[in-house]
């Protein structure tokens, strides 16, 4: 009964992965916004070690709390990780992914509440000490990332998936976390991406907002 439940990823087509964090919105709360520059630097340094630890894979793409890995096209599942068995591949990159974020995060808030008169962070190794936890109680939080994984089809499936993840998705969620922070909920109540950007790049707010990232029109 048990191998009914081990469907396989089919061989002869690219596949991806892609790991997400739970609830962030909550886990966020007490991090800077719109953007913190240790998670976006934690999410980064875990996509490089998703990378590292399955060299099969082509390419990783970071953005929010998400991360993709894109797979080429093997002969068979044998030469897939865990030869191609679904659930062991996401269960254990979900870990891997929650647990590397985790170690980057708590050091980066370690490095961020110890600095000197000059501005240089001190450390002392890799360790995390009480102190440093009651006097940051983030440091406490735990992240929990889930992972999918498909099939693409096609190496153009492949290139799909990664420019929907960037020109539209990145952005939408780029957009979205500075308007949270600049425009009030009615102000952003039914108003297009397009309309949100051209509200933050000018007046009455100010900031003058004119990332490339946030002002592209989507392909």
């Amino acid at each position: 009964m048990e191998a009914q439940l081990h469907p396989v990823l089919p061989a002869g087509a690219p596949w991806a992965v892609r790991l997400d964090g739970v609830a962030f919105r909550t886990y966020t709360a007490r991090l800077a916004k719109p953007f913190d520059a240790r998670l976006t630097a934690a999410v980064a340094r875990t996509a490089r070690d998703l990378l590292a630890r399955f060299p099969l894979a082509t390419a990783a793409y970071a953005q929010s709390d998400e991360v993709s890995l894109f797979f080429p096209a093997t002969p068979s599942p044998a030469e897939m990780p865990y030869a191609g068995r679904l659930q062991k591949i996401v269960s254990v990159m979900a870990s891997l992914a929650s647990a590397h974020f985790n170690h980057h995060m708590r050091l980066a808030m370690r490095e961020s509440s110890v600095r000197t008169g000059d501005g240089q962070a001190q450390t002392e190794g890799n360790s995390v000490s009480k102190a440093d936890e009651n006097a940051n109680p983030e440091l406490n939080d735990l992240a929990v990332f889930d992972a999918r994984a498909f099939s693409t089809h096609s190496a153009l499936g492949t290139a799909d998936a990664l420019l929907w993840r960037h020109a539209l998705d990145g952005r939408r969620n780029a957009v979205s976390m500075v308007a949270a922070t600049r425009l009030s909920h009615a102000q952003m109540q039914g108003v297009s991406l397009a309309a949100l950007a051209a509200l933050l790049a000018g007046p009455p707010h100010g900031v003058g907002i004119r990332h490339r990232g946030l002002l592209c029109q989507p392909p």
